[in-house]
This record gives C-alpha cells, sequence and structure tokens, in this order.
C-alpha cells in the first residue's frame, strides 16, 4: 500500500497507531492485584476483535480486563480501542496516563508514543463548556450522572462525542437539566445553566401542624358516647314509666274505694234495708287491676334495662345507672304498692 506523500500527518498517525499496538503487552505494567488469569483472558480476546476492526466488543472487553488487572498494556489497548470507536476524549485521558506509567516503568519507547499520540488527540476534541447564571446558592451540577467540580465550571471540558446530559439543582429551587449533542472531533459548544426557579410554597393552612384535642376533651366524649342510651334501654324505660302510671292510677282508686266504705248508704224498701257502698268493689277490683298491672309493667320494664345496660356496659355501667321497683299490697281498707330503687 502506497501512501501519498502530500498526507505526512496521517502517514505519522498510521505510524504511531501501529507501533503502540506492538506494544500493546498483558504482563508488562505496574505492580496488580485482582484476577490477572481472567484478565489476560479477556485481554486476548479484546486484542483479537480489535484486530477485526470489532471496537464494539472489543473495547468492553479491554476495560474490563484492565479493572480486574490494571496493567500498562492493558489500558494502552484500551486507548487504541477507544480512539477507533471515535471516544477520542476518552482515549486522549488514556494515553497521557499510559505515559506516564512507563515512565515510571522505564518503557522510554511506550511512554514516547503513548505522549506522541495523546499530543495529537488533545488538538481534536470536542469540548462543553458550562457557565451558570449567579443568584444560586449552593448549585450542584452533574454531568452524565457525576458531580462537575464547581472549579470547572466556566472551562472547556473535553468530551466525546454524542449525547451528554447536564442537570443542576439547589435545595427550595426546582431542578434544571438540558441535553447536548456534541459531534466526535472538533465540536466545541456552551451551554448556560439559567437561575434555578424557587419550588411552589404549600399554603400556611398545609404547614401548620394538626390542633391537638385536650385529653379532657377525649375523655368528656368518651363519658358521653358511654352514657348514651341504647334502643333496649329507652324500651325499659318507657316499660317502667307505663307501670309507674299503672301504680298511680291504682293508688287513686284504692283511695277511692277505702272512702266509700267509710261512708256506706242505706237503701230500704218492702223488704227491707240494705247497706252497701256505692261502686266500692268496683272500685277496688279496679285498683287491685292497675296497681298489680303496673307492679308487673314496672318490674319487667326494669328487668329490661337493667340486661340492656349489663349487654352494653357490663356490671360497672349498669351499677351508675338508675334502678326502679315495686311491690303492690291490697289491705282490708284499701290498696297501694311500694317502689323502692335507686336514681
Amino acid at each position: 500500500m502506497t501512501v501519498p506523500a502530500s498526507n505526512p500527518p496521517r502517514l505519522l498517525a498510521l505510524g504511531t497507531a501501529a507501533a503502540l499496538a506492538a506494544l500493546c503487552s498483558p504482563n508488562a505494567g505496574l505492580a496488580r492485584e485482582g484476577d490477572p488469569a481472567k484478565a489476560d483472558e479477556l485481554f486476548q480476546e479484546g486484542r483479537q476483535r480489535l484486530a477485526r476492526g470489532d471496537v464494539a466488543s472489543a473495547c468492553p472487553l479491554l476495560a474490563e480486563s484492565f479493572r480486574l488487572d490494571p496493567a500498562t498494556g492493558a489500558l494502552l489497548a484500551l486507548a487504541l480501542c477507544h480512539e477507533r470507536a471515535g471516544q477520542l476524549a476518552s482515549a486522549q485521558r488514556e494515553y497521557a496516563e499510559v505515559a506516564t506509567r512507563s515512565r515510571r516503568e522505564g518503557r522510554l519507547d511506550r511512554h514516547d508514543a503513548a505522549r506522541e499520540r495523546a499530543a495529537a488527540l488533545e488538538r481534536e476534541l470536542s469540548t462543553l463548556t458550562m457557565s451558570h447564571s449567579t443568584g444560586t446558592e449552593g448549585l450542584a451540577v452533574r454531568l452524565n450522572g457525576a458531580v462537575v467540580d464547581a472549579a470547572e465550571l466556566g472551562k472547556p471540558m473535553p468530551l466525546d462525542g454524542g449525547d451528554h446530559l447536564i442537570e443542576a439543582s439547589a435545595a427550595g429551587k426546582k431542578p434544571w437539566r438540558a441535553h447536548v449533542m456534541l459531534a466526535a472531533r472538533g465540536d466545541a459548544k456552551t451551554i448556560l445553566i439559567p437561575a434555578l426557579e424557587g419550588v411552589d410554597q404549600p399554603p400556611l393552612a398545609a404547614l401548620a401542624p394538626p390542633a391537638r384535642v385536650p385529653s379532657s376533651a377525649v375523655r368528656s366524649r368518651a363519658a358521653f358516647e358511654s352514657s348514651r342510651l341504647s334502643a333496649d334501654e329507652w324500651v325499659g324505660l318507657g316499660t317502667i314509666g307505663v307501670g309507674v302510671v299503672g301504680l298511680g292510677i291504682g293508688t287513686v282508686f284504692a283511695v277511692k274505694a277505702a272512702t266509700a266504705d267509710e261512708a256506706p248508704n242505706e237503701s230500704c224498701d218492702g223488704d227491707g234495708c240494705t247497706y252497701r257502698t256505692p261502686g266500692g268493689d268496683d272500685i277496688g277490683d279496679l285498683a287491685v287491676l292497675s296497681l298489680v298491672t303496673g307492679s308487673v309493667l314496672a318490674t319487667a320494664g326494669l328487668i329490661i334495662y337493667l340486661s340492656a345496660g349489663s349487654a352494653s356496659g357490663g356490671d360497672s355501667a349498669a351499677a351508675q345507672r338508675p334502678s326502679l321497683a315495686s311491690t303492690p299490697w291490697v289491705g282490708p281498707h284499701g290498696a297501694g304498692a311500694s317502689l323502692y330503687g335507686r336514681f
């Protein structure tokens, strides 16, 4: 193959790349740790794919080999792969590191070739300059997920070609982000990060802590709830009320019957005179009936009320509720009922 004499830079680049490829060796470098056997296997496979021009699969293999065993030869092969893949910023950094390592290792041939290639690529790199407006305190900037030092802002940063994500954030501010596309060679772009906007503040009502309910109010509410009567208790109280009314009516009838017995009427006809109490027997019967019925109803209502109270509040609740009982009585001169209980 004949290279035109009018293109000496291209000839020099090809010659340097060939020399660097010949200098790649998996076992020449600094003291290493990790998994040298696996690293050497990946290195050999990566070199073969790089020789075939399959840089897409060769570069990851060489990068993993260098991670497992950071040998200078593996780093040099990775720099060659990145250069052929068009990732010039990555290749330039790796060539510069190879030159530094090779000088410490006494490999001047590798040092000179790597330094020359790093200098050549530096003139072709694409750069991105990120600047920001003043007025945002505590600004944090990330480039492709990595934190950017504040001292680097405003300076051209060498980057590989492709899409790059810039993110900015600060406490109490809305985050900002943007994408920038760089060409593989010789592109230079600048992006201005604007002053970040403040986040929307929630209304004052949302910031206020919830009101605390006094414990005394909670106890009062609980006491009120516990004092409410159930339906069965209302039925019991109603039945007691009807029974008390019946007892009252019976008492009235009993008094009337006793009064009628004390003032008998004399009735005489041709057969003789007859003494009888006007309405006394009938009133007495009504009195007994009313007293017995009222007593039964009052007692039944009391049973219903106490049973419902025991079911809802237990013995302690029932002990605090009113109770009522009655005992009817009938005598030779009247009738009535005895009421007793707790209110």
